[in-house]
């Protein structure tokens, strides 16, 4: 390939990342507000029946491992350093939301166990055939594993570039 060929590759690269980021975000959005939300993975036919087939709503944890299998495919086409310098998303973008997704999930599956607000709770409205093997201990421990393993690379990444704390209070004498 050319150099002017590896560019575009290159731009490419990013620009599917950045869809699958921002994909990701917008699924987040709705995700905090409705819990228990429809996964729609490609474009639908503006037909009824395949419509309201895709419009059931899938429980709250696959929503979240959803979005961050969305996460996983931008960290691996966004570049370490963007392009557009501070203003451009980079994997370090990328695995912070992700640890927030997990983070959010695992603590609210652990905080809201046994209510109906969690898939498989008594009295949750979902429907569990769609919950598979379920296991709420599991799924909190994955949640919270997946939160730290995102986080990891990029606090190692900066671990030399933090100042050392001095416990000392400066003051503007």
């Amino acid at each position: 390939l050319s150099r002017r060929q590896r560019q575009m590759c290159i731009r490419d690269r990013q620009s599917i990342g950045e869809a699958y980021f921002f994909r990701a975000w917008m699924y987040w959005e709705r995700y905090k507000e409705l819990g228990d939300f429809p996964i729609i993975e490609n474009v639908l036919p503006d037909e009824k029946e395949p419509l309201l087939e895709a419009s059931v709503r899938q429980p709250r944890n696959k929503v979240a491992r959803f979005i961050l299998a969305d996460l996983d495919k931008a960290i691996a086409h966004l570049p370490v350093d963007s392009r557009k310098g501070k203003n451009g998303l980079n994997k370090a973008c990328a695995q912070l939301f992700r640890a927030r997704v997990a983070l959010f999930e695992g603590t609210w599956l652990k905080y809201h166990k046994g209510t109906a607000l969690v898939p498989g709770g008594p009295g949750w409205p979902g429907d569990a055939s769609l919950l598979g093997s379920f296991d709420i201990d599991s799924e909190i421990s994955y949640f919270l594993g997946e939160a730290i393993s995102s986080s990891k690379p990029v606090a190692d990444a900066v671990v030399n570039d933090l100042v050392e704390n001095t416990c000392l209070l400066y003051t503007s004498d």
